[in-house]
């Protein structure tokens, strides 16, 4: 049986909202042996979701702000997947999705993720 659309939103606020999160920037999927990136310069960096929506019966949260990496200086190498983590090290992964395009990550580049460009969805069946 789905969630109800409150169960949905509960979730996401439970999950998403109610503590420190942290993104992090990963070359292959972190559920299966993906390497998260490794420099000195690198660490996670703090990001932060806006209130669930609903929309048809989905409820959506996206981050509320944009989220800036330092500027590698050294190469990174591809990043392909982004991830959600309950502490700056270690942790708990929430969640992770591919990047619909790659991104590489040279000396004197830096990554950044714009406002609203990660999505959390909670459709029915999930």
């Amino acid at each position: 049986m789905p969630f109800s659309v409150y169960a949905k939103k509960e979730t996401l606020n439970h999950l998403f909202r109610s503590g420190s999160l942290y993104l992090a920037l990963y070359n292959g999927d972190p559920r299966n042996g993906g390497s998260e990136v490794s420099a000195s310069e690198y660490e996670r960096q703090s990001i932060s979701f806006g209130e669930p929506v609903e929309s048809s019966g989905s409820v959506k949260a996206q981050n509320n702000g944009s989220v800036e990496f330092p500027i590698a200086s050294s190469d990174w190498g591809t990043v392909d997947y982004l991830a959600i983590y309950d502490a700056k090290t270690s942790g708990n992964l929430l969640d992770s999705d591919q990047l619909n395009d790659s991104f590489e990550v040279k000396a004197n580049t830096q990554f950044f993720l714009d406002e609203q460009n990660y999505t959390i969805i909670l459709n029915d069946g999930q």
